[in-house]
């Protein structure tokens, strides 16, 4: 495939795209646009060509045929509605674009299992689906499968940890699962698309990266050992976890209906890519645990 110059990013004001647009704005070869709605009073630097739009298909046909773009990133946040995203992919089609990155980022939903247990992400899983109907040799995809964020998630929601109390939520069994950091998406998103070997070998794929590897008793030791401090460990069951979580799940309660992403992360290594991830194709370095836990964790202590 050939070189990825002009790349357009949908929803780069968000938690990921904030860091998705300073990672691209460091490599010369690309040329970055982002997408705001008409009313947005974002700010973006002199360097990136912002475009309106309130995501209509007129209104994306005129973007699109304001400029030839190479790649479009998707980082829509899923509340948007998938629609929205179905738009911005038959316009991508349309206007000849050679390399679409969907809105995935988590779960690997091509396990049926997972898709069963998280239901909501449903329309994530359709979107990938209605990718395959559209891929050719000019129109392809690429959808990047990273499991839970890591840095973000120790510093919004403790990762299972409450700091504050030395308090750890175990949930039963020693399973491995995968995690990745922003900083690591972010790269990857820049080197899948700065290669044409690397778009060659990720064209129409789910592709699987992380930062750790971890176990739930891996990651409680390497977090006494940074912190210092002892952790009382409560102990779950993740079988009760998935029963009271379908029960809110089929009363409409989402919040507890969150339990069975718990499920889907511990259970039967759902939340295991290692043996599948695609690394070293992308060049991502490898993760340094004690160093995220004392650059995110310390803080918050």
């Amino acid at each position: 495939m050939s070189s990825i110059k002009k790349v357009l990013i949908a929803g780069a004001s968000g938690t990921l795209g904030q860091s998705t647009l300073a990672e691209f704005l460091r490599v010369e070869q690309f040329d970055v646009f982002v997408l705001t709605r008409p009313d947005s009073k974002k700010t973006f630097p002199d360097s990136v060509g912002v475009l309106k739009t309130d995501y209509s298909p007129q209104s994306l046909g005129e973007v699109f045929s304001s400029q030839k773009f190479d790649a479009v990133v998707s980082l829509l946040n899923r509340s948007i509605g998938s629609e929205v995203e179905r738009a911005l992919i038959n316009a991508s089609k349309t206007a000849g674009v050679k390399r679409f990155i969907p809105s995935d980022f988590g779960n690997d939903l091509a396990n049926p299992e997972v898709l069963s247990l998280c239901s909501w992400f449903s329309p994530k899983a359709k979107i990938v689906d209605y990718l395959k109907e559209l891929e050719s040799g000019s129109f392809t995809w690429s959808a990047l499968i990273t499991g839970p964020f890591f840095d973000w998630g120790l510093q919004n929601h403790g990762f299972d940890f409450d700091f504050k109390a030395r308090k750890f939520t175990k949930y039963e069994g020693s399973t491995p699962f995968t995690v990745t950091n922003v900083g690591t998406i972010t790269k990857a998103l820049v080197n899948l698309l700065s290669d044409s070997e690397r778009l060659r070998d990720t064209a129409n794929k789910r592709v699987y990266i992380s930062t750790h590897l971890l176990t739930q008793d891996k990651l409680l030791s390497a977090v006494e050992k940074v912190t210092g401090a002892t952790f009382e460990v409560l102990q779950v069951s993740l079988e009760e976890t998935e029963r009271k979580a379908r029960e809110s799940l089929a009363s409409g309660d989402m919040v507890g209906a969150f339990g069975l992403a718990k499920v889907a992360l511990f259970k039967n290594s759902y939340g295991d890519f290692s043996k599948k991830q695609s690394n070293e194709l992308l060049g991502l370095p490898q993760g340094d645990l004690e160093a995220d836990l004392k650059k995110y964790v310390n803080p918050i202590l």
